[in-house]
């Protein structure tokens, strides 16, 4: 899917590399997106960062694919957009802990 396959619901976090936003496909599923703050490669620096975001979509994408629990995985990313040359990555939204733990109290023993 291309980037503009999704709407964007809110920002959920920001790093040095990538904004996370939570968005919508057009089947109105939810998903975590991460999209590179680079735009354009002007020297080594920011060379070495689109590289790293790019080695971070293609491994991560590797061990889902492999079969690796424990991992927020990625689904699906492209290095860049063909439609807007954004790079960006899917990944499913994670549940907090806290709010997955609420479901442990209904079990019984």
């Amino acid at each position: 899917m291309s980037y503009s396959d999704y709407r964007r619901i809110k920002q959920l976090g920001e790093g040095r590399n990538g904004w996370v936003y939570l968005m919508r496909d057009n089947s109105n599923i939810e998903f975590a997106v991460k999209v590179s703050k680079i735009k354009d490669v002007t020297g080594d620096f920011t060379k070495l960062k689109l590289e790293r975001f790019k080695t971070e979509a293609i491994k991560v994408h590797d061990l889902y694919i492999e079969g690796q629990k424990g991992i927020i995985p990625v689904l699906s990313y492209e290095l860049p957009c063909k439609e807007t040359g954004k790079y960006f990555f899917v990944m499913p939204k994670a549940v907090p802990l806290e709010e997955k733990s609420k479901d442990c109290n209904n079990i019984l023993i």
